[in-house]
């Protein structure tokens, strides 16, 4: 028979998590790195950016042309920087390839970093789904809070995204609001098991409509999401810093959920000790105190901030496999800036 005709209002081909009929195959999980950023290109480039009335002027092509308003003026940029007009290439060259790939995306979920929900627009602009898909903001995406030991960032509310031209779901209610962010003493264990517990919280809560997820976050977010996921314990500090620096802009990793009949024949194999093989987090700790959001797997936000490590009850196990993404990876090099008086001669 034919297949049934889209709700009232939507089209046909649109990409939405209401979606009434729940996607085959395996779920697939994309979690990436944001794009070039203009901090780590340019250096301190707030002061010569702004002018005596605080308007941006764009000092280098690699410079955005204008940058999104905020309430806390341009200071605001300096623990939130936006992407360079490099970085927002390579996001939308990321998400033609996941295109012509065939990738679908169902579901979004993004650091509330500038340069993330840049990247996040541009990769889904590159998919061709920038205006059917909404962003969902996840703080509890951040990067290690021990990075920000004098001040974390402030960043733009929904609002001001949105006033930007960024596609925000405005009735998102994150799992670890930003307030809860502020323990700068974060060990790295913490930080993994907080990243997880946002990555588990994302695939439950979208495990009836099904489809496939897609994390936007920092560098190490390739890692601290995925590490648990498969069943392994959290890194020490020195091996995550290893994988960092190896995880250049725009970087996806990719997860497929193993369905049933695959996971029959990998136990016959002996798969199930394979590294990359896990039931969603069963050997993970999560940690406990009252309040704070609930996940759908019944675990609370604040409860993650607590120090103290105790099992909680995991929902029905899934498991879940790293695999190599269906279209290939970007290198980029770095280059100094061109001073046109060194062609001239000394006097």
């Amino acid at each position: 028979p034919p297949p049934p005709p889209p709700p009232q209002g939507q089209r046909e081909d649109e990409v939405s998590s209401s979606t009434p009929t729940r996607p085959l195959g395996p779920r697939q999980l994309f979690i990436a790195r944001h794009g070039e950023r203009v901090d780590f290109t340019f250096g301190l480039w707030i002061p010569y950016s702004f002018d005596k009335d605080r308007k941006y002027q764009r000092k280098d092509l690699n410079m955005p042309p204008s940058v999104p308003d905020r309430r806390d003026g341009p200071e605001g940029f300096t623990r939130d920087c936006p992407l360079t007009v490099i970085g927002t290439v390579q996001a939308k060259m990321v998400g033609e390839a996941m295109k012509e790939a065939g990738v679908t995306i169902h579901h979004v979920f993004c650091s509330p970093s500038l340069r993330c929900v840049q990247t996040c627009h541009h990769i889904l602009t590159g998919m061709g789904v920038a205006d059917k898909l909404k962003i969902n903001i996840e703080p509890g995406l951040f990067e290690w809070l021990a990075w920000y030991q004098d001040e974390m960032p402030s960043w733009m509310s929904s609002e001001e995204l949105t006033s930007a031209g960024y596609n925000i779901e405005p009735g998102y209610k994150p799992y670890i609001s930003s307030e809860e962010l502020q323990d700068t003493q974060e060990t790295c264990q913490q930080f993994f098991i907080r990243n997880f517990f946002i990555t588990q919280c994302t695939l439950q809560a979208t495990e009836e409509a099904g489809g496939n997820v897609l994390l936007i976050g920092h560098a190490a977010t390739l890692d601290t999401c995925s590490r648990q996921l498969v069943g392994k314990e959290p890194r020490p500090v020195n091996e995550l810093m290893s994988i960092v620096r190896k995880v250049p802009y725009c970087s996806v990793a990719m997860l497929e959920e193993v369905m049933e009949d695959d996971e029959t024949s990998l136990m016959q194999m002996g798969g199930r000790s394979s590294p990359t093989l896990s039931r969603g987090g069963r050997h993970s700790p999560t940690l406990s105190r009252l309040g704070g959001r609930s996940s759908p797997g019944g675990i609370s936000s604040m409860s993650l901030m607590s120090r103290s490590t105790i099992r909680t009850p995991a929902p029905p196990p899934k498991v879940w496999r790293i695999v190599q993404p269906p279209f290939p990876p970007m290198t980029h090099t770095s280059v100094s800036t061109f001073d046109w008086k060194m062609l001239l001669d000394k006097e």
